[in-house]
């Protein structure tokens, strides 16, 4: 049958095939099989993962096409998400001493300030402090401007592996077309100890 033919199929055949899908955007849909094995199975499972997280972003929606889109685009770590809540008006304060011990991170790692500690707002994206990604899919953030759109991405290397950075790409992609009556900003955040490596 053609599911069979499909499973039976050489990964490089599949993996181009899988790959033009995701770049025309075609709706697509994978089962995959007891009986698969091999590189076959990898990549049916792989893309499994990229088509979640494509939807995933999907689900997020495109924000106004009207308004400006600004995508924050950088690292694993960098800052991407911390910049966001400042971008809403949130405050942000350094982390006790008790709370950098005890996450392993540096004592000059922020983080938001509640309104029960006397900020302005609650945070608008999870801040990570470490070497594990927050961010899984590219999704809009409300700032509270009424002229701007901002995108919190996941960072480039992710930590939740490549299935993330390849549906990144797509969601990207679908954003760029679809914004382009407000305008776009991209923004990359770099974080300034990662130049001196």
């Amino acid at each position: 049958d053609a599911a069979g033919d499909t499973q039976r199929s050489e990964s490089p055949d599949l993996a181009a095939a899988l790959a033009s899908a995701l770049a025309s955007a075609v709706e697509v849909e994978i089962r995959v099989g007891d009986t698969l094995s091999g590189p076959d199975a990898d990549i049916l499972i792989s893309a499994k993962k990229i088509l979640e997280y494509v939807e995933r972003g999907a689900a997020t929606g495109e924000g106004d096409a009207n308004k400006r889109q600004v995508v924050v685009l950088g690292v694993t770590g960098s800052g991407k998400s911390t910049l966001v809540n400042s971008l809403a008006g949130c405050t942000l304060v350094r982390l006790s001493a008790e709370e950098a011990d005890g996450l392993g991170v540096d004592r000059d790692s922020l983080r938001v300030q509640t309104p029960a500690e006397g900020g302005p707002r609650e945070p608008v994206t999870e801040i990570g402090h470490g070497t594990e990604s927050m961010t899984a899919v590219l999704r809009p953030i409300d700032i509270g401007s009424g002229e701007v759109v901002v995108w919190d991405a996941p960072g480039f290397g992710d930590t939740k592996g490549s299935e993330v950075n390849i549906a990144n790409a797509v969601n990207l992609s679908r954003l760029l077309s679809a914004s382009q009556a407000g305008g776009l900003v991209v923004v990359v955040v770099v974080d300034a100890s990662s130049l001196r490596s």
